[in-house]
């Protein structure tokens, strides 16, 4: 048994494209499309390839590497050349996309190349909104020079070289994400992809960022396969919502936030992202998310800010108060309808702080036999609702991230006129589009909630911000 075997694969036009593969002769070929700068080097799993019958096939994308260099090259154009090399694979294959990968496996879905595609701590299409309004301004800055100044742009992002790639990389990881980037193997194989990565002056990688920084012009209606957004729950690089808005855009993509993890997910995982792409489930426990009745398409009506939100606000906390007694530890009014002149949804949202989300026997009967409905379970939280959708109730963590993230998001929208108008402003364009899952239209509003949120920190350390010790 042989574990890595290389070649070239000629395209039609004669360009070559270098390609490894690492693994059993006879293993279910997996195609990975590595993150920025990485050429086919960059390896993951490799550990459990034999065990599970894989064969990892990398591939150089154009320019990169030892592959020949593309002129005009597009994110079109690569997928179709990724289409090509595939096919003398067998394809449509499984496809894993990490990082910067994630537009190129995207394009190879809407080609019909992926049988099934795993999106591993990707990136979002910052270049369009609402992903846009969430960049820093350094970083819209560099993308309205991608779009005013292509070659200015190619050549910036060319000039990083290797060595800065990875102090960026390294340097701005997480402690649990550093402590993997660096360990010798890990290193000694990154920086053998980066300097694949910026083969001939690195131009390769530089035409990569470009598109990944542009917008990326993809038919989302055109993929069909099974897509799979993995991301973790400490990861705040890759993207600013946790691939929410990245899910919401294709019809058959479902999400899994892993809690404690980082952005060094591809490899802290990496048996259980193989599992996924061969079509498995993402097996770790702790990462399930139960959505009760599945996908709704009901239309998005906002409405004017009324008095009546309050009022009905403080009659469901009376019922919640008679049904669950001092298990309640708090109960709040949050979300839209919480904030006077914001425009929402007519569903009021209420958070329930108990001791133990996880221990359902404590509250859920008691809320049931109130009247509400279990609709999302997920690690930390409940939601129930009434059975005409007009509130939403939000069990979690007394003290926790849950009760302190929207509590704070509710109190700095009330002071701060610019981002409640922003926000209000996002929601009336989102509500404008047809949605074919409720979920989906919240997940199109994280970015922003996102950025707000950043905002919202800074003010809270500001002016000593804490959660109240009085419900509201």
């Amino acid at each position: 048994m042989r574990h890595t075997r290389e070649g070239r694969h000629v395209l039609g036009d004669g360009r070559k494209l270098a390609w490894s593969a690492h693994g059993s002769d006879s293993g279910t070929p997996v195609l990975f499309l590595a993150g920025a700068a990485s050429g086919r080097t960059m390896l993951f799993g490799t550990d459990v390839l034999d065990e599970l019958d894989v064969t990892l096939v990398t591939v150089d994308r154009p320019g990169m590497g030892e592959s020949d260099h593309h002129d005009g090259r597009t994110l079109q154009s690569t997928a179709e050349d990724l289409a090509d090399f595939a096919s003398t694979w067998g394809g449509p294959l499984p496809v894993v996309a990490n990082s910067q990968g994630a537009p190129f496996g995207l394009a190879c879905a809407a080609l019909g190349v992926a049988r099934r595609l795993v999106l591993v701590s990707p990136v979002d299409e910052i270049a369009v909104q609402p992903c846009r309004s969430t960049l820093s301004e350094e970083m819209r800055a560099m993308v309205d020079t991608v779009q005013e100044d292509p070659g200015a742009a190619e050549r910036m992002f060319a000039a990083l070289g290797p060595d800065g790639m990875e102090d960026m990389v390294i340097g701005s990881a997480g402690d649990e994400d550093r402590r993997i980037f660096t360990q010798s193997e890990f290193l000694d194989m990154y920086r053998r992809a980066l300097r694949e990565g910026f083969a001939s002056g690195g131009v390769g990688y530089a035409v990569d960022t470009r598109i990944a920084m542009s917008p990326w012009a993809l038919s989302y209606d055109e993929i069909r396969c099974d897509v799979h957004v993995l991301t973790g729950g400490r990861d705040r690089h890759h993207t600013t919502d946790f691939g929410a808005g990245l899910t919401a855009r294709v019809d058959s993509a479902t999400r899994t936030v892993v809690d404690g993890a980082g952005g060094a997910l591809l490899w802290t995982h990496a048996r259980y992202i193989l599992e996924m792409a061969l079509g498995g489930p993402f097996r770790p426990t702790h990462a399930g998310f139960e959505l009760i009745g599945g996908p709704e398409q009901r239309p998005i009506v906002l409405e004017p800010s009324s008095a009546l939100w309050p009022r009905r606000f403080d009659a469901e906390r009376r019922r919640i108060r008679r049904a669950l007694g001092d298990r309640a530890l708090r109960i709040d009014h949050i979300g839209s309808t919480a904030v006077p002149g914001l425009p929402a949804k007519p569903i009021v949202d209420i958070d329930v702080s108990v001791g133990d989300p996880e221990d359902e026997d404590s509250y859920l009967p008691a809320l049931v036999e109130a009247g509400y409905r279990l609709r999302v379970r997920e690690p930390g939280h409940r939601m129930l609702r009434t059975p005409d959708l007009d509130v939403h109730v939000h069990v979690c963590q007394a003290g926790g991230n849950w009760e302190r993230r929207h509590l704070l998001f509710r109190d700095w929208l009330r002071v701060d006129a610019r981002d409640r108008n922003d926000y209000a402003e996002l929601k009336r364009l989102l509500a404008q589009q047809d949605w074919a899952d409720m979920n989906q239209y919240a997940a199109a509003k994280g970015p922003l909630i996102a950025s707000i949120t950043e905002r919202a920190e800074s003010w809270a350390t500001r002016a000593g911000w804490q959660v109240s010790t009085a419900n509201r």
